[in-house]
């Protein structure tokens, strides 16, 4: 057999295009299962593969992380690699997190998504710790975290009428 033709009759590097595809694929997935419990094992198990072969593609269980993890910034077409000036500076002057400082806050109702594909749900919670730590206040400042919902808030109609009940009601405590 050639080096450049594989069995299916495609070309080698085609062959190793869609092996690292799904590799990065199962790398994603177990990350999602297993969170910081994940190991390269895990994924060479998911991925249907011997660790050896993950081993051929990437160095280090780190830097497979990382590229599975950046593999998914779809977004980074949109608004720009955060790596890399001017895209760096921009989102930080919009960057909730980043923008929080030692002064008085409103009353303030964060919501976050446990299935969120944009905001994980520990942004929200990081928000809203830093501004606790760093308020000259003590106005409200309440974070809840919908465990079925995602970027949109809760589904259904129901769902979403008791969300929008919650949101009324602190609105009403905090003006009264």
């Amino acid at each position: 057999m050639s080096d450049s033709v594989m069995p299916n009759g495609g070309r080698k590097s085609a062959y190793v295009a869609r092996n690292r595809a799904a590799l990065l694929r199962a790398t994603q997935e177990t990350l999602a299962e297993h969170g910081s419990s994940a190991t390269v094992e895990l994924v060479a198990e998911h991925a249907q593969m011997a660790v050896s072969t993950i081993y051929k593609h990437f160095p280090n269980k780190e830097v497979l992380f990382e590229t599975a993890f950046l593999a998914g910034m779809t977004e980074w077409e949109e608004w720009g690699d955060p790596r890399i000036e001017p895209y760096a500076t921009c989102m930080l002057q919009y960057s909730p997190y980043d923008n929080v400082t030692a002064r008085a806050y409103p009353a303030i109702f964060a919501t976050g998504g446990l299935n969120d594909p944009r905001v994980a749900c520990h942004e929200p919670a990081k928000w809203v710790a830093k501004i606790r730590s760093l308020r000259t206040n003590d106005a409200p400042l309440l974070l809840r975290t919908e465990m079925g919902a995602g970027h949109g808030g809760p589904s259904g109609r129901y769902e979403r009428w008791r969300e929008e009940a919650r949101v009324s009601a602190f609105l009403l405590s905090t003006l009264t």
